[in-house]
């Protein structure tokens, strides 16, 4: 009786999130229910990272373009990245709501691992100004090419369970002291084992 009280629960979390998300348009393209529900979690779980990490940081982040930039191309970029056919072709991927929990019966616990893609207020761009594109499609479509390729190689191999996709290290962090512009570490936070059967938590 529990389990399936849980079942329903979960299922009915589910759905609520979904909907809420598919009034963003965010959604829009996706018709497999289990990649609905998966790619729904994911931009929910970033939803709330993003709103506790900032609650400290509001009078940083109001006066700070470049985070505030940041902050408006992560849900495009994520649906980009974990609703394409070619991701999940190469890489074996579910979520949590929740930093640990029982999957399969093992425990998960999630963890942040840096990443060697950085977000970069300035693209490549030509002496004077940004391309001749809009920035934010600009820095999504750079991002998110980038970002795949990154998390397709790191998690080949492995089961992975993805908590919150991308972090922002450091909150306001700068990593190019001196220049006139940011850059701001990205990380991303899962639970993984070997398709083996072997677990290890980063």
């Amino acid at each position: 009786m529990k389990e399936d009280t849980a079942t329903e629960f979960c299922k009915k979390r589910d759905a609520e999130t979904y909907a809420k998300w598919e009034k963003t348009g965010l959604m829009r393209g996706i018709d497999d229910p289990d990649l609905q529900r998966k790619v729904s979690t994911l931009l929910e779980n970033q939803a709330k990272y993003i709103l506790q990490d900032t609650k400290s940081w509001a009078k940083e982040i109001e006066e700070n373009k470049d985070y505030q930039l940041a902050i408006s191309i992560v849900f495009p970029m994520i649906r980009r990245i974990f609703a394409d056919p070619d991701f999940n072709t190469n890489v074996d991927w579910d979520v949590m709501t929740m930093p640990a929990g029982l999957f399969e019966g093992k425990t998960w616990m999630a963890s942040t691992e840096k990443l060697a893609t950085r977000f970069d207020a300035k693209l490549p761009f030509e002496p004077g100004g940004y391309l001749n594109l809009d920035p934010e499609i600009e820095m999504i479509s750079i991002l998110t090419e980038k970002l795949a390729a990154e998390l397709q190689a790191k998690w080949a191999g492995r089961k992975v369970r993805i908590y919150i996709p991308v972090v922002m290290m450091g909150k306001m962090h700068f990593s190019d002291i001196g220049t006139d512009h940011q850059k701001y570490g990205l990380a991303t936070r899962f639970a993984y084992q070997w398709k083996t059967g072997e677990t290890d938590e980063l």
